[in-house]
């Protein structure tokens, strides 16, 4: 029995990594058969509070007439499932599967556990689907369990399933499976695997076993010979005798006669997703033993594809949740609207690879139609027209993300940024992906819109003090009686604007640099006397010094929202870079860097049927990327997967292989320190808008 429970204890580990519980085993007598496997933080937690096996031991399940796993509340809020095993010699075991919590009491839990030691990030919390879900698979796990547990007599045999099971964690591809699974089942010949690729059809994509190559691709349809019948019957078979078997046809038609034949079906969410097939060329008969085996062999196989598949789900699911969490964070710590707008059209592109991306937008102030926008595709601007009509002059618009068809054909997913009841924009991805991926990206990129909507209106709420008010009359006020002066003043403050945000300036910094540029009209008096509690005289006051050249004021001792105030206004007044020429140090030197390299550009449109859309370009990252620790190479590969390029295109554009772009892409990950595409983007955009 020693060496079941060495299975029964890597079965544990499985599950336990799975879904970051910790599981153990009981006998009928509450004995711990199976120690802990697994870490919990809930379960630590509780177990140095009070003796969780005492509280096993004190539950009377020994009563229970439970054939399948049943969820219980081990600690107020806290649940464990319990799943039986039972033999067929009157024996039963209890696996234990703990701890969680809950979707929705999370707070009420944390309140009364009290307990300020506790990472709540760690704490396993479950919805009912994945609690359902779970409770599935303990109900698989006891089956493989039972099978565990049984004595068994022959030694051989035994050591065929301890070496079946181990094949789930040491291989990584599906031929490998099968040519394990060849080697320990020496009466199989042959094995092959088909997957689904339409509807109703899946395709042989795998085999193993002598001359049984040439059946890759081939086609499976329902009802179409043994195999087929599969696909019909939802369940699996055995045929013996089947060299002389009209439905065999699919292997004969290749000179490929088998002697005896399985088939078995692989579930995935209650939907077939793949056939499992093997055979032999010797035999027409299956022991019963053999059949064992190769029911315990599908059965294994089954929960390891299904974990793999949910691994690599999960770590799909973390990637994008880390993603969004580093580009909240970048998009609360932008401090200009323009700049937020850019974040979401360059996102949204790269991270789904759509083919085009942008957000259409009114101005608050001017009532100007604005489209800023990345990508191109065939009557795009015609279909930026009919949104920003659709959107803008409906008398309700709804909250929620949309799917629609252009007339070349594109899909294009719609999300409204909102706030509140607030219409802030609308962005348009136009994808190039299957309807299932669709699905995926529309609740990635409504999340996105959500997050954008948001920082877009706490930015405008920072903005909309008495102060603020009075500030824009004044400046508007210039355009009156002088509107050459109000060009320059407004071309002063996007200016600043652009390369305060550049440099990584607090909001309060940035807002006085800009401020003080839209007053640069008036005289420091006469904006001290309206504005008694605003810095901007201050630097009205400064900027004006060092302008003059006073004997009284050095650059170096002059503030630095005063300093960038005076390079931008001589800047803007006669194009002149005397100020800072000779200045090879200091702010003024990444003026002049700024003024070089990065510059941006504002278009306002008016979306009306007989006027051509004009495309916002996303200002150039080319100078970001150079800097970066990376090869020529590694740059135009870094720069293409940036625009959205997936590696066959980047292939196709450097003219080189789809293997090469893929080393290229995995050296600039190691290079850029991290996992995937999103961060890369991510960190490349991080390092552009927050660079200080």
């Amino acid at each position: 029995m020693s060496k079941n429970i060495h299975l029964l204890q890597e079965l544990q580990a499985m599950y336990a990594e799975k879904y970051r519980l910790c599981l153990f085993t009981t006998d009928m007598q509450k004995n711990i058969m199976i120690d802990v496997m697994g870490q919990n933080t809930l379960f630590e937690t509780l177990h140095h509070q009070f003796n969780i096996f005492q509280e096993v031991a004190d539950i009377h399940y020994e009563t229970w007439s439970i054939n399948k796993p049943v969820v219980y509340d081990i600690w107020p809020g806290v649940y464990a499932i319990i799943t039986p095993v039972h033999i067929d010699d009157g024996r039963s075991f209890y696996i234990w599967s703990g701890f969680f919590i809950s979707q929705g009491t999370e707070e009420l839990v944390r309140e009364r556990i009290n307990n300020p030691d506790i990472n709540w990030d760690e704490v396993t919390v479950l919805n009912n689907e994945t609690k359902s879900n779970l409770l599935e698979d303990m109900k698989t796990m006891a089956e493989i369990a039972a099978l565990c547990l049984q004595e068994i007599d022959e030694t051989e045999f035994y050591q065929k399933k301890i070496k079946l099971f181990q094949q789930i964690a040491n291989k990584k591809t599906i031929g490998d499976l099968l040519d394990s699974f060849i080697a320990i089942h020496p009466e199989l010949d042959f094995l092959g695997a088909a997957s689904k690729y339409d509807e109703d059809n899946f395709k042989i994509i795998s085999t193993v076993g002598e001359k049984m190559n040439v059946l890759t691709g081939t086609t499976v349809a329902p009802g179409e010979g043994l195999l087929g019948r599969v696909l019909v019957t939802n369940h699996y078979e055995f045929w013996e005798r089947t060299d002389k078997d009209p439905r065999t046809s699919l292997f004969h038609k290749e000179s490929i006669h088998p002697k005896s034949l399985f088939c078995f079906p692989i579930k995935q969410e209650d939907e077939f997703d793949m056939l499992l097939f093997g055979g032999s060329f010797k035999t027409e008969t299956f022991s019963n033993k053999s059949a064992e085996l190769i029911r315990l062999l599908m059965t294994i196989f089954e929960v390891g594809y299904l974990v793999k598949t949910l691994q690599k789900e999960n770590t799909h699911l973390i990637t994008r949740s880390q993603a969004l969490t580093e580009i909240g964070k970048l998009l609360t710590t932008t401090p200009d609207y323009k700049r937020i707008i850019y974040i979401l059209v360059d996102i949204s592109m790269n991270l789904v690879e759509g083919l085009f991306s942008f957000v259409v937008l009114k101005e608050s102030q001017t009532g100007a139609m604005k489209l800023i926008s990345r990508g191109q595709a065939d009557g795009m601007e015609e279909y930026a027209q009919e949104a920003a009509k659709r959107y803008y002059h409906a008398e309700e618009v709804r909250q929620s993300p949309s799917v629609r068809e252009i007339q070349s054909g594109h899909t294009v997913i719609e999300c409204p940024i909102f706030h509140r009841d607030k219409l802030l924009g609308v962005l348009c991805v136009g994808m190039r992906e299957n309807e299932e991926i669709i699905d995926e990206h529309l609740h990635f990129l409504q999340t996105l819109s959500i997050m954008g909507g948001v920082s877009l209106q706490l930015l405008a709420q920072e903005e909309d003090g008495t102060e603020d008010k009075q500030i824009h009359a004044l400046f508007k006020a210039v355009k009156h009686f002088d509107e050459a002066k109000y060009r320059k003043m407004k071309e002063a403050e996007q200016l600043a604007f652009e390369f305060s945000s550049i440099q990584g300036f607090a909001l309060p910094m940035l807002k006085t640099i800009t401020n003080a540029c839209r007053l640069s009209y008036y005289s420091p008096d006469f904006i001290r006397e309206i504005l008694p509690d605003s810095k901007v005289a201050e630097i009205l006051e400064t900027g004006e010094a060092l302008l003059n050249g006073s004997n009284s004021l050095s650059w170096e001792d002059a503030s630095i929202c005063a300093q960038v105030y005076a390079l931008v206004i001589t800047y803007v007044e006669d194009k002149s870079t005397d100020v800072y020429k000779n200045r090879e140090n200091g702010i003024a030197a990444e003026f002049d860097t700024f003024l070089n390299e990065t510059k941006f550009k504002e278009v306002e449109l008016t979306l009306s049927p007989e006027e051509v859309i004009a495309e916002q370009k996303i200002e150039s990252i080319e100078s970001t990327i150079k800097e970066l620790n990376l090869s020529p190479r590694e740059q135009e590969v870094l720069d293409l997967v940036i625009q959205g390029n997936n590696n066959k295109e980047i292939a196709e554009q450097l003219y080189i292989s789809n293997h090469t772009v893929k080393n290229h892409v995995t050296k600039i990950f190691q290079k850029l320190e991290v996992p995937d595409r999103a961060h890369a983007i991510s960190k490349v955009y991080q390092l552009k808008h927050q660079s200080s």
